[in-house]
């Protein structure tokens, strides 16, 4: 039987017994608790594919340019207020980016707190996130620019290209003096960790910055998962019965019927990222 093609069959009217059969198990599908572990799943492997994508977004306005200008074309560069349109867009995709922090963080919280309040995971869920990201120099940075970005002003970040005979450069870099001199009130930590990048011009990148955040906030994400899957083990083994019960006498139907995965609709998360080396280092 091939499951990915297949449908639900339609039983002959004629049959009520059937019918009623299909329909109560039908219903026990749909209202178990492990269709609705899935549904929750789903809708917060949205909220994170929208963090992801747009740092995808990110990156792959630099590697734009960079396949651009390697291919010989200026077009780029000649048209009017070509560097200008280059970097008000670099900086608008960086502002959605760092919207879509806050975004995912805020909504994780609510998400963990409406579900999961009163069981003995939410401490564990408390845990991870005190342990990965809420002390991290990174993080914090990430969520200070959010701040500066959303209520302040555009930070000080920039894109300079330099073509040669010899062949094009292209980077990416954040200014830590004009980020300092943008805001007063960065917390000790942040301010810190903006001095160290005036000491390591790597850790300017703006690239780097955003594919060193996102790899915190997958692994966090991963943790979590796997925490909620052992906490719905028992959900999702009912819900994995009721489905081969459901195969077994009307065959034809779809093997993850009647929630579909995220995967089928958008891209694996892994499409996305890990980036490549070159991308964050040049």
């Amino acid at each position: 039987m091939d499951n990915e093609k297949a449908v639900p069959i339609q039983l002959s009217q004629k049959n009520t017994a059937d019918t009623l059969e299909w329909h109560e198990l039908y219903n026990k599908i749909r209202q178990s608790g492990g269709a609705e572990y899935e549904k929750r799943m789903y809708e917060k492997s949205v909220h994170l594919y929208t963090l992801l994508k747009n740092a995808s977004e990110v990156i792959e306005h630099l590697d734009g340019i960079r396949s651009s200008l390697r291919s010989g074309s200026g077009s780029i560069l000649d048209a009017p207020n070509g560097l200008a349109s280059i970097q008000l867009d670099f900086s608008r995709k960086l502002f959605n980016f760092l919207a879509s922090t806050a975004m995912l963080v805020d909504y994780t919280r609510a998400f963990m707190c409406k579900n999961y309040c009163e069981t003995d995971i939410m401490e564990s869920y408390l845990d991870l996130v005190r342990d990965q990201v809420k002390t991290d120099p990174l993080c914090l940075f990430v969520k200070e620019l959010r701040h500066l970005g959303t209520h302040v002003c555009n930070p000080m970040q920039s894109i300079n290209i330099s073509v040669t005979r010899e062949g094009s450069e292209v980077r990416d870099c954040f200014d830590p003096d004009g980020l300092l001199s943008q805001r007063s009130n960065w917390n000790s930590t942040t301010k810190e960790y903006i001095n160290k990048m005036k000491a390591n011009p790597e850790a300017r990148s703006v690239v780097g910055t955003v594919a060193e955040y996102v790899g915190k906030i997958k692994k966090l994400h991963q943790d979590i998962d796997a925490m909620l899957r052992k906490h719905h083990k028992n959900d999702i083994l009912e819900l994995t019965r009721l489905r081969q019960d459901h195969v077994s006498k009307y065959h034809q139907v779809l093997a993850n019927w009647p929630i579909l995965p995220i995967e089928t609709l958008m891209p694996p998360m892994d499409y996305l990222w890990p980036v490549s080396t070159n991308n964050i280092t040049n």
